[in-house]
């Protein structure tokens, strides 16, 4: 809460849904960590971030790419297909709750689709774990009676790193 007064905390917040289409997903994504790189240019003091929901990529895709590594290599990805495109952003995210086996499972396709990722002003205190894969097996495709979203949700802890680290 401190930190967040320090901050001058805005209750400023960009509510999107990404499509899984490969070159939008990529624009999009790209758009939204621009826009937050250059809060500090804007608001004129360091803001917080965290990313959070269904984004649509796996963690071998390019979006996945784009948000964690900072850019996108266009030489060997398939998302990308703009030519002369270039995507890269200042953020060092992470993905907070890591990798998991899926968060959508719909018979033939489990993958994972939703992600936490968090700046370097913030820490993972702990993470839920994961449904047991028996569990979700028993009432598949998800939504159904059990599981009544159709992507389990990734829930983590989170704090603000100390103002002095």
């Amino acid at each position: 809460m401190l930190k967040s007064m320090l901050n001058r905390l805005t209750d400023s917040h960009l509510n999107t849904h990404y499509w899984k289409d490969g070159d939008l997903n990529l624009s999009k994504q790209h758009i939204m960590a621009w826009v937050n790189s250059n809060m500090y240019e804007i608001f004129g003091y360091k803001v917080s971030s965290i990313f959070c929901g269904d984004f649509n990529c796996s963690p071998k895709g390019g979006a996945y790419e784009l948000i964690t590594k900072k850019h996108l290599r266009p030489d060997n990805n398939p998302d990308f297909t703009l030519e002369g495109a270039s995507f890269s952003h200042e953020l060092d995210l992470k993905n907070s709750c890591g990798i998991v086996e899926y968060t959508n499972y719909a018979g033939n396709f489990h993958e994972q689709l939703d992600y936490i990722f968090i700046d370097s002003t913030m820490d993972m205190i702990c993470v839920i774990p994961m449904p047991e894969h028996s569990e979700v097996e028993q009432h598949i495709p998800l939504p159904n009676v059990v599981f009544p979203s159709d992507h389990l949700a990734q829930i983590c802890d989170l704090k603000w790193k100390s103002l002095y680290e």
